[in-house]
C-alpha cells in the first residue's frame, strides 16, 4: 500500500490566484467586459469557489495527514511560507466571490 503524500504546488496556487487578481482587474478597470450582471455575478461566485478549493484543500490535507505521521517533514519556515500563500490565495478567492456576489445587486435596465 502506498502512503499519501499530499502534493504542494506553487503553480497551482499561483495560476489560480493570478485568475482571481485578473477577475478583480477586469472589474475595477472594465466592468463593461464582464456583460450582464447576472452573468458577471454567477462566473465571479463560481470562480471564486473554485479559487478557494485549493487552498482549503491544502489545509484540509495538513490537519489531517500530518498528525498521522503520513505527512512529510518540512522546515518550519516552509511551512509559515506554505500557510501564508495559502491564506492569500484564500483572501483572492474570498475577494473574487464578493465581487461577484455584488454583480447581482446592480439593477439591469
Amino acid at each position: 500500500m502506498t502512503e499519501y503524500q499530499p502534493s504542494r504546488s506553487l503553480t497551482r496556487l499561483g495560476v489560480v490566484g493570478a485568475l482571481g487578481i485578473g477577475y478583480g482587474l477586469v472589474f475595477g478597470l472594465h466592468p463593461e467586459w464582464l456583460g450582464r450582471p447576472v452573468l458577471a455575478g454567477s462566473m465571479g461566485v463560481l470562480l471564486g469557489l473554485y479559487i478557494c478549493s485549493h487552498p482549503a484543500a491544502n489545509t484540509i490535507d495538513l490537519l489531517f495527514y500530518r498528525h498521522t505521521g503520513r505527512f512529510v517533514e518540512r522546515s518550519t519556515q516552509a511551512e509559515a511560507f506554505w500557510l501564508a500563500l495559502n491564506l492569500a490565495v484564500l483572501l483572492v478567492g474570498l475577494m473574487v466571490i464578493i465581487i461577484g456576489a455584488t454583480r447581482f445587486s446592480i439593477p439591469t435596465h
